[in-house]
Formats: structure tokens, C-alpha cells, sequence
């Protein structure tokens, strides 16, 4: 094979400082990532992919153990949210912090995509991943973290944002035991918040004497905390926010956290965000199972199992924008 006499291609201005031989492999590569010179090669070089990944939210806590007559209140706590990575446009990522950078990726390479479950009652979400090896060689993994569950009879979970306290008390007390919130991930989430009120009998001799619920705890205030959301803390027993983005052409609140509940059913308030992809379970509910959202030119067409990957694609301007909102498979880009 004939030897290079610069390290360039005809038609291509600049060389690799003036020297001569074969290619090797590096340049090649690098030439063929080029997104000024790539289509020499007859590719369009490496593009950048912008990315919203969301886990699946924890489910809320249990009132089991709690009954008609009181012997055993509970309660409730929200789920937390699922963690929250997001590169697209000056968004914040989880936690209201600053957006990360996109990955610039080669066409024809393969790159996986997990979409987290949302948690069932007293469960933590699964994670949801984007992951593979960009155009550098780099390896990566963008994993956002399953929200915690919310606590109750059990303790709360950690998790990308943190499931709210929750508390049990006996009919004839006067004093919970309670269980802390769990706690968010840096950068995805945030804390759930812990049990707040009181317990207030309303007759306590009467209480102490009698089965009758109605003088024990109908004026008790004692409600599970709101779980963490990915865009705010909760408040209470109220949810946390989530976070809004414009990565599918239009703003979208996402990742908020689950209410807490009272022992009485009475239900906090959802954070904003709550019902829709990462939001947190409340009222002895699971939580919304998360997504993958991915951004990239609209000169590329994305490949992928339908069997292993729900998923669907629009274009926005000179992009398309790829939801994917269950399953887990590779994705493949190729210029059309």
C-alpha cells in the first residue's frame, strides 16, 4: 500500500505538523471523529448527544399493622424521587445543580439504555442508566439513582432524592416511634423530609382505659414527611418539587416527590412533578417509573429493539428527540 506524503487528504487543509509516512491508526481515527473533516471518510464525524436520564421513584411507606381501633397508627411517608442527570441547554441537573456536559458519540457504536421501574409500596425505584463509550474513547455511565422509599412501619430509603420519615404508635400512647428520612444523592436528588405534629388524644384517662379510637388519636396531627423531589425539598409532609425541561421541544415538570399521609388518611400535597416520569408514591402508592430522553441531529436515524427498548422518536427543529420510557437495550446512531 503507498505510503501518505502528508497527513492529510486531498481537498483537506491542515496536516498533522508537516509529517509524512502511512496513517496510523490514531490519525485515522482521529480524522474520521472530525466533526470539520469527517466526511472525507465518508461519515459525517461524531455529533453530540444531550440527555435527560430519570429513575424509576421509591414507593411510599406502609400503614400495615394499623387497624380500625387504633392498637397500631401509622404514619406515612412519600417516596422519594428517582435521580435526575440532565445535559440539555443551561437546565439544572438533580438538586437544582448545574447541567452536565453532552457526549459526543461516533455513529455506528453501540451504547446501552436502562429505564428504571418505579419502586412498589416500601420499595426503592431501579436505577436508569445511559451508558457506553464516547468519541474519545472515554468509557461512561450516566446513572440516575432509584428514589427511596418512603418510611411507615419500616425505615425510609435513600435513595436519588430520599423518602420521607414515617411513624407507629400504639393506641394508648402518647409518645411514636418514628423513623428518619432517607437521604438524596449529590447532584441528583434531595432529601426526604421527617414525621411532623403530634399526637393529641383527646381524652388521655378515657384513652388509657378504654379501645374506643375516638378518644385516643382522631385529634392527632402526626403526618408521614413528603419525599424528596429532584428539583426542591419537601416541606412537611408535603412532596418536594421536581425539576422542568425543554429536551423534548416543549417544558416538562418531572421527578417530584410523593406526599406523606396521616394515620387518619389525610394525604399531603404532591410535589410538582409527582405524576409524571421519577415521581415518588404517596399514599401507600408505588412510585412512576423513570426515562431516558435523548437529543441529537436530526441527520441521524437511532436503531433499537422494539423488543427490548419502549421507546419513540420526534423531531424538534434540527433535532430528533428519542423517549424511551421502559425496557433495557443497545441504541445505535447512523447518518441517513
Amino acid at each position: 500500500m503507498a505510503n501518505k506524503t502528508t497527513a492529510n487528504f486531498i481537498g483537506v487543509s491542515d496536516d498533522y505538523s508537516g509529517t509524512s509516512g502511512a496513517w496510523s491508526i490514531t490519525e485515522a481515527r482521529e480524522r474520521r471523529a472530525s466533526a470539520t473533516h469527517g466526511e472525507n471518510w465518508g461519515v459525517s464525524g461524531a455529533f453530540d448527544v444531550n440527555f435527560l436520564v430519570i429513575a424509576g421513584g421509591g414507593g411510599s411507606g406502609s400503614a400495615t399493622g394499623a387497624t380500625s381501633e387504633g392498637e397500631n397508627n401509622v404514619a406515612v411517608g412519600g417516596g422519594g424521587a428517582g435521580g435526575y442527570l440532565n445535559s440539555f441547554g443551561s437546565e439544572s441537573s438533580g438538586g437544582n445543580t448545574s447541567g452536565l456536559a453532552a457526549k459526543r458519540c461516533d455513529p455506528d457504536t453501540n451504547f446501552t439504555v436502562t429505564v428504571g421501574a418505579g419502586g412498589a409500596v416500601v420499595t426503592n425505584g431501579s436505577n436508569s442508566v445511559f451508558s457506553g463509550t464516547d468519541a474519545n474513547s472515554s468509557a461512561f455511565s450516566l446513572t440516575a439513582i432509584g428514589g427511596g422509599k418512603g418510611g411507615g412501619s419500616a425505615a425510609a430509603g435513600n435513595g436519588g432524592s430520599g423518602g420521607g420519615g414515617g411513624s407507629n404508635w400504639l393506641k394508648q400512647s402518647t409518645t411514636a416511634t418514628s423513623v428518619s428520612p432517607g437521604t438524596g444523592t449529590t447532584n441528583q436528588g434531595t432529601d426526604g423530609a421527617a414525621v411532623s405534629g403530634a399526637i393529641i388524644p383527646r381524652d388521655t384517662s378515657l384513652c388509657n382505659s378504654t379501645t374506643n379510637k375516638f378518644w385516643c388519636d382522631d385529634g392527632s396531627t402526626l403526618a408521614g414527611g413528603g419525599g424528596g423531589g429532584a428539583g426542591g425539598a419537601p416541606s412537611g409532609s408535603t412532596g418536594g418539587a421536581g425539576l422542568a425541561s425543554s429536551i423534548t421541544g416543549s417544558s416538562v415538570t418531572r421527578a417530584g416527590g410523593g406526599g406523606g399521609t396521616t394515620a387518619n388518611g389525610a394525604e399531603g400535597s404532591n410535589g410538582t412533578g409527582q405524576s409524571a416520569a421519577g415521581g415518588g408514591g404517596h399514599n401507600t402508592g408505588s412510585g412512576q417509573n423513570g426515562t431516558v430522553i435523548l437529543r441529537y441531529p436530526n441527520t441521524l436515524t437511532i436503531s433499537f429493539s422494539a423488543s427490548a427498548l419502549t421507546g419513540s422518536t420526534a423531531t424538534d427543529g434540527s433535532d430528533k428527540v428519542t423517549t424511551f420510557t421502559a425496557g433495557s437495550g443497545t441504541v445505535s446512531w447512523s447518518y441517513t
